[in-house]
């Protein structure tokens, strides 16, 4: 028996027809496949005609030693880059004639397929309309609807709870920061200030200090005997020679070296 599956990957199986009945009885069951289809399947095993031989698996008279093997094949066709082979070049396939027979008995097998399909499509829709449009349906899609509703706010209420919880600790510790800095502020401008009240009190001791030589109507006349006993000149020269020339009060050089002789 030579199967071809219709996949991706072509695949070619050989076993025996009586492999493959089972195969296909067990997997059709296994499947709970409609009653219908079960009773077709039985009736074509039953009559083991030449349709089922052509439509289910291509029977032949080969039989394959090995009950089953399996070789995979890459591609079902050749890849469209590839260039038609010269055997084949202006080959033209001769189209299969289906036997009128097994055509009558497809056409029939389709015609009741998309009957019943087209049924199904029918009483689906009509069911899915009468459970969408009903007023029992609407009332519980109502109902639904605004249970969801107050599921959203019972949510939105624990959570604007939970933030506002989230919200009052942030602020009161923010609150506390804040009294921190203030503190250290406080604290900061106090030290500064006495910084600069010891500095202010410094200077005050240091005037006093200066105040007991001032000039005061009191000792003014001391001051001016003073200043006249001990005259002060700033008018000064140096020479090259390092000699000190005190404005008018100096003597000469030369009498100054004369004086240093003697």
């Amino acid at each position: 028996v030579n199967v071809i599956t219709k996949s991706s990957r072509v695949r070619v199986v050989r076993c025996s027809s009586s492999v493959l009945i089972l195969y296909l009885f067990n997997f059709l069951f296994l499947q709970q496949t409609l009653p219908f289809l079960q009773k077709v399947v039985l009736l074509l095993l039953a009559s083991d005609s030449i349709m089922f031989r052509r439509i289910v698996c291509n029977l032949t008279d080969q039989m394959s030693p090995s009950p089953f093997s399996q070789v995979q094949v890459r591609w079902r066709k050749k890849p469209r880059w590839l260039p038609v082979a010269k055997s084949r070049m202006f080959r033209v396939s001769e189209r299969k004639r289906c036997p009128p027979d097994e055509y009558e008995e497809l056409k029939r097998l389709h015609n009741n397929y998309r009957t019943q399909m087209k049924s199904l499509r029918e009483y689906f829709s009509e069911r899915t309309l009468a459970m969408s449009t009903g007023e029992e349906v609407l009332a519980e899609i109502a109902k639904r609807e605004e249970d969801a509703h107050q599921e959203a706010i019972r949510i939105n209420l624990e959570w604007n709870a939970r933030v506002a919880e989230l919200r009052e600790k942030v602020l009161a510790e923010e609150k506390e920061r804040e009294s921190e800095e203030i503190l250290e502020a406080v604290e900061k401008a106090r030290k500064v200030a006495l910084e600069m009240k010891m500095k202010a009190e410094e200077i005050v001791r240091q005037e006093k200090e200066k105040a007991k030589h001032y000039i005061t109507p009191e000792n003014i006349d001391e001051a001016i005997n003073k200043a006249l006993d001990n005259p002060v000149d700033y008018e000064f020269a140096i020479d090259l020679d390092e000699n000190i020339i005190k404005g008018r009060r100096t003597k000469p050089v030369q009498n100054l070296q004369e004086e240093i002789k003697k």
